[in-house]
């Protein structure tokens, strides 16, 4: 099922995340879609989208301020949390995420404009073409700042191409484990 959720973070949190991204930035400290996720992942998109690996502090407050908001009804037992930036050109192709976690996003733009793309699209009803999905319809959400996306029932998804003349799009990225 999806779930949308606003206000999801605390303006403490969003900011001392974005302070430890600027100093930290710089250094191996990003993977980029097109060197490591999945062909089935990129093969439509010349874009960009670099990611790393929130520490364990910033995934512990995530996830605790996710449950104290209201957003998760208990503690995950494991997490992953990535910090994504989506540049110009970029998507994500239709999957489902791993069947044994929750997945949620996290967007943080604040001025986001809904002409630049990077919806997230789903559907419920798809067609399988020469060993791809082909979705016939969908649902799709713009982003908006401090709203997140929960996936628990591996939904098929993407989202849509961010424009030439967007800014990148950052968001979080949570894989957590379901509900026991």
């Amino acid at each position: 099922m999806i779930k949308i959720y606003r206000d999801v973070l605390s303006e403490e949190l969003i900011q001392s995340l974005f302070e430890w991204n600027e100093k930290t930035k710089g250094g191996d400290v990003w993977a980029s879609n097109q060197a490591k996720w999945l062909d089935v992942l990129k093969y439509a998109t010349t874009g960009t989208i670099l990611s790393r690996v929130l520490p364990d502090n910033f995934r512990n407050d995530i996830i605790s301020n996710l449950y104290s908001r209201g957003k998760i009804d208990w503690m995950p037992t494991t997490t992953s949390a990535l910090f994504y930036m989506g540049f110009p050109n970029s998507c994500v192709n239709w999957h489902p995420d791993f069947p044994d976690y929750d997945a949620m996003s996290i967007y943080l733009n604040k001025d986001w404009d809904s002409n630049w793309g990077g919806w997230f699209a789903y559907t419920e009803e798809y067609n399988w073409v020469d060993g791809d999905v082909r979705p016939g319809h969908g649902k799709f959400v713009v982003p908006k700042y401090n709203m997140s996306i929960m996936s628990t029932e591996k939904e098929w998804h993407c989202t849509t191409p961010i424009s030439p003349f967007a800014h990148p799009r950052l968001s979080i990225q949570l894989f957590f484990s379901k509900k026991t």
